[in-house]
């Protein structure tokens, strides 16, 4: 079985983002730091790259503006777009897989965005699980229940997450995370970034 490597520093290694679609899941409790951690990445991605070329979008989801949330996608102008979908946890209702369909090819709502990467913010549950299947990369913030083990083997390993598991019940405060980076398995604290706001708001808190 897979053990997942477990770094001391605050940082995680390089990262490798799929071009032109790059979807990454935040699974976790409320107050794990999901959107802290969804806000870091994009500091990660943003770097290196012409300021001017790079937006984000976040979106808490709301059923009653997702028709604001996709005309803001297809106004978007830039070349790089970082898309944040918030409390995205799903009962897979037919509005729910529509919605998750039409996520799955974000990549054709704009065509002069030629790199797309989308973040999924969910508590965990059954119904979104399908959902961090299909992602190229899935991050834990949190496992308090060893139940969901089982649940999550097929996305993070099952030695990896008791590894987790062990690591976040004696410092759930403490901003560890799971990740499966392209199959790359990691244990990481991720520290606050310095700029905490969002370049483009749909729905929700500006900053973070």
């Amino acid at each position: 079985m897979e053990q997942a490597t477990i770094l001391e520093d605050t940082a995680p290694p390089k990262l490798v983002w799929v071009k032109p679609l790059h979807q990454i899941s935040i699974v976790g409790t409320m107050g794990s730091g999901k959107t802290t951690l969804a806000r870091y990445l994009y500091s990660r991605y943003r770097w290196g790259r012409a300021k001017r070329g790079v937006v984000s979008v976040y979106f808490q989801f709301e059923r009653e503006k997702i028709d604001v949330f996709w005309e803001t996608l297809e106004s978007l102008d830039a070349y790089y777009a970082y898309i944040v979908i918030d409390d995205i946890s799903f009962s897979l209702s037919r509005g729910d897989r529509e919605f998750l369909h039409r996520l799955a090819k974000i990549r054709h709502a704009n065509p002069s965005v030629k790199r797309w990467v989308v973040v999924t913010i969910m508590h965990y549950s059954r119904a979104t699980l399908p959902f961090i299947r299909q992602s190229h990369s899935k991050i834990l913030t949190s496992l308090a229940d060893p139940e969901e083990i089982e649940q999550l083997r097929w996305s993070f390993k099952l030695e990896s997450l008791w590894d987790y598991y062990d690591v976040y019940r004696t410092m759930p405060t403490s901003h560890w995370a799971l990740f499966n980076w392209l199959g790359n398995i990691f244990i990481t604290r991720f520290p606050r970034p310095r700029r905490r706001c969002w370049d483009i708001v749909v729905s929700g808190p500006e900053c973070v």
